[in-house]
């Protein structure tokens, strides 16, 4: 009798260790497919956050970007002829400049009074001026003998800037001399560096 109590005893005890082993392999499959699903999740993560880096890349491409730049316009010495005038023109293209401004110096040498005067127009102001016409322009320095440029070209469209020496002198009698120039006129503004 003792040796069937051990048996059952011995027979429970395996059954026991087979649950128990059983118990411990199926803890194991589950922590495997615990650790392959975390693992999938990560790889999931780890894709999406890849495309949106790319996405990100891809609109930062997209994005105006926008440089400094400086064009010259006049530099050294202009002469100008009795009632005579020098225009230099300007294009401005909103699309790919912004911030654009014209900034300069100058000197006049000549005449009675060494004396010229400078505009700063839009072309239909130019073209109006030019005529006879009222013009309004976005600078003007006056008849004067030094001066220092400055204007903002504030839209797409053509601009001048102009040096007259016209034909009267203030008290209406003809000037009889040109005049020579020494200037120094920029265009600056941002410029369009990745136009799409």
């Amino acid at each position: 009798m003792k040796n069937g109590i051990l048996a059952a005893v011995v027979v429970v005890a395996i059954g026991a260790i087979g649950v128990l082993a059983y118990q411990r392999a199926e803890l194991a499959n589950a922590l495997a497919v615990a650790k392959e699903a975390g693992l999938a999740d990560q790889r999931r993560a780890d894709a999406l956050e890849k495309k949106l880096a790319e996405q990100q890349q891809r609109a930062e491409a997209l994005e105006p970007k926008w440089a400094p730049a400086t064009d010259s316009l006049v530099s050294g010495s202009i002469s100008i002829g009795i009632a005579e005038r020098k225009e230099f023109r300007i294009i401005v293209d909103a699309d790919k400049m912004k911030n654009v401004k014209i900034e300069g110096h100058f000197v006049a040498s000549g005449g009675k009074k060494n004396d010229i005067e400078v505009f700063i127009f839009d072309e239909d102001s130019f073209t109006n001026w030019k005529n006879g016409n009222q013009g309004r322009s976005l600078y003007t320095s006056g008849r004067t003998t030094v001066g220092d440029i400055r204007a903002q070209l504030p839209r797409s469209g053509v601009y001048y800037v102009v040096f007259s020496n016209n034909n009267f002198d203030g008290t209406f009698r003809f000037q009889q001399s040109g005049r020579t120039v020494n200037a120094d006129v920029k265009v600056s503004y941002s410029k369009l560096t990745n136009p799409s």
